[in-house]
């Protein structure tokens, strides 16, 4: 009989101390199974009940955290991605932000979450180029927020854009328009005003 607080009913030995499952053994030169497995003592019956009553617990938890570790990395590299200044953003002979680009950097400072409260400036060829453009945005944000202590950090980032600039979507998009033939919508008359048949 084993109780409460026998080593093989608790499993606080060393040698019996192994995670559920079937043990790997050896026989007639093989592995069985092939596969990693726990070898040892075997499993306590009221081990293989409480393993079997809580399944898929605590064997999931990994699983769940991985996945979560996935997802949330995918989140952070979006708002990286959002929260990116790229070279459409800036003039490209003064390296100043246009229009486009204050209206960015004035959502990055003011609403965006304080976690991704970070603009990224992306890297031109140049270098001072990118010096530039990081003294111009650092100046910038400053004025939005009211001073450089509460203004969030501006960092240099090497990114690619991957959007397509709102002058050529303006563009395409007058193109299209312009292209759309005028509606044209069967008509046939009912009443007083339909032909008599002959």
């Amino acid at each position: 009989m084993a109780s409460a607080g026998d080593d093989y009913y608790g499993c606080s030995s060393n040698e019996c101390y192994h995670p559920g499952g079937a043990r790997q053994k050896y026989k007639f030169g093989k592995n069985w199974p092939p596969y990693a497995r726990p070898v040892g003592c075997k499993e306590p019956y009221m081990h293989k009940y409480h393993r079997a009553h809580y399944w898929p617990y605590p064997y999931m938890c990994d699983d769940r955290s991985v996945i979560r570790q996935v997802v949330q990395q995918q989140s952070d590299n979006g708002w990286m991605n959002y929260t990116t200044l790229y070279d459409y953003h800036f003039d490209a002979s003064t390296q100043e932000l246009n229009q486009a680009g204050r209206l960015k950097l004035q959502w990055i400072a003011l609403y965006s979450p304080e976690r991704y409260r970070t603009a990224y400036v992306a890297a031109s060829l140049d270098p001072r180029d990118s010096e530039i453009r990081l003294a111009n945005t650092t100046s910038l944000i400053a004025t939005i927020c009211g001073s450089e202590d509460a203004a969030p950090p501006v960092m240099l980032r090497r990114a690619q854009s991957i959007g397509t600039p709102a002058e050529e979507v303006y563009l395409i998009r007058g193109a299209y328009l312009l292209s759309t033939p005028a509606p044209r919508l069967p008509y046939q008359a009912y009443g007083a005003d339909a032909p008599e048949a002959e």
